[in-house]
């Protein structure tokens, strides 16, 4: 990059010491918690409910100059680094002022299938998320197990990507679902590109998550299976996560649609 540039790097990265080392350009870093060399981190996070609200601080020399209060509608601590490094970005770049910031970030609903609230008219909490690697299938659920501390949480699953239907996959299923209360795998869509020795059977994947995650897994094939598993248990402030970068071949929309019949908001 040009001595001109500004690069804008995240502390909490394992190589990006090294990045700015070799950086000509001026380099300004940031954190989404406390880093103790980040100049621009989060300093407090008040409460865990929905919106999110906590307090962004640049610092310089060890000084605190600046203290931004941020309140957002989305979820987690990957949220929150995200939000300050775009933060970090636009003022040190002074390209926005610091209402302008504030503001927006309130308005902002989320980007669609990122931990999308699909409706607000339950009492259930229903989901939908992309989920397509193991980090972020896992940011996830921890997102939702910090926003909703004492809700049971559904974590209904498609390993839908090729990643997830490989051999490689044997290492990721234990321990995915650790901050959910239960896990319905819902049949992968057939899939071609792997060879039928790098490919998972379903039954290997069943294996695998009930190997490595000590909750009820369910195995479920349509709209009907997801609704016999989870009308007789759910309850008004539980949370279902539909995880999958696919369609479930429409059924989710039909589940959401019916959960939301069965449970209104009162």
């Amino acid at each position: 990059m040009s001595h001109k540039n500004l690069l804008v790097a995240c502390a909490d990265g394992k190589l990006v010491d090294r990045a700015i080392s070799e950086a000509k350009c001026r380099v300004v870093t940031y954190s989404g918690g406390d880093h103790p060399t980040a100049d621009w981190f989060v300093s407090e996070v008040y409460g865990s409910e929905t919106p999110q609200r906590f307090l962004i601080q640049r610092r310089e020399a060890g000084t605190i100059m600046l203290s931004i209060p941020i309140t957002t509608k989305l979820l987690g601590e990957h949220n929150r680094q995200n939000i300050v490094g775009c933060v970090a970005t636009l003022l040190e770049s002074n390209a926005l002022e610091i209402p302008q910031i504030q503001s927006a970030l309130s308005a902002f609903r989320g980007i669609r299938r990122r931990l999308e609230l699909k409706s607000e008219e339950s009492s259930i909490y229903l989901y939908e998320d992309l989920s397509s690697s193991r980090p972020k299938a896992v940011a996830a659920l921890h997102a939702l197990r910090q926003n909703r501390p004492t809700s049971r949480i559904y974590a209904i699953f498609q390993p839908h990507t090729f990643s997830f239907r490989s051999r490689q996959a044997l290492e990721w299923y234990p321990g995915m679902f650790a901050e959910a209360d239960a896990v319905l795998v819902f049949s992968p869509p057939e899939l071609r590109g792997l060879a039928s020795g790098e490919m998972l059977s379903h039954d290997e994947i069943i294996d695998s998550i009930r190997a490595g995650n000590p909750i009820p897994v369910h195995v479920v094939r349509n709209a009907e299976d997801i609704l016999d598993t989870l009308l007789p248990v759910l309850k008004a402030g539980d949370v279902a996560a539909f995880m999958t970068s696919g369609g479930m071949e429409g059924a989710i929309s039909t589940t959401i649609s019916r959960i939301v019949q069965e449970f209104p908001r009162r």
